[in-house]
């Protein structure tokens, strides 16, 4: 039980900071990612297409891959929290019993 204690402690402190700084990190990866792909992307490309096209298409490709590491931290989060509530319901809720009431019976035929 202290075990599952202390790993509801660690997944609580990750979903806090992960909420709180999901938006600037998502942004953070984005714009770290997006000139390295401007970079492949002009020498993929070739000297025949204008670089406004370049950047255009990796500002497009930008904006892509920033809902993409959105939802991959929102899933994260998601995951997070799922495992902490399956943790803390393991521990409170009890066993559930059926008892058949004596009122039932007496509307039987």
């Amino acid at each position: 039980m202290v075990r599952h204690h202390s790993r509801v402690q660690v997944l609580g402190r990750r979903v806090g900071w992960l909420d709180r700084h999901r938006r600037k990190l998502s942004i953070a990866i984005t714009l770290v990612l997006c000139p390295l792909m401007l970079l492949r992307a002009t020498d993929m490309l070739g000297s025949d297409w204008p670089r406004f096209h370049a950047v255009l298409m990796v500002g497009v490709i930008g904006i892509v891959m920033w809902a993409v590491v959105e939802t991959t931290l929102a899933w994260l989060t998601a995951m997070w929290e799922t495992e902490c509530a399956h943790l803390l319901r393991e521990q409170r809720i009890p066993r559930a019993v059926v008892h058949r009431s004596r009122r039932l019976t007496l509307f039987r035929k």
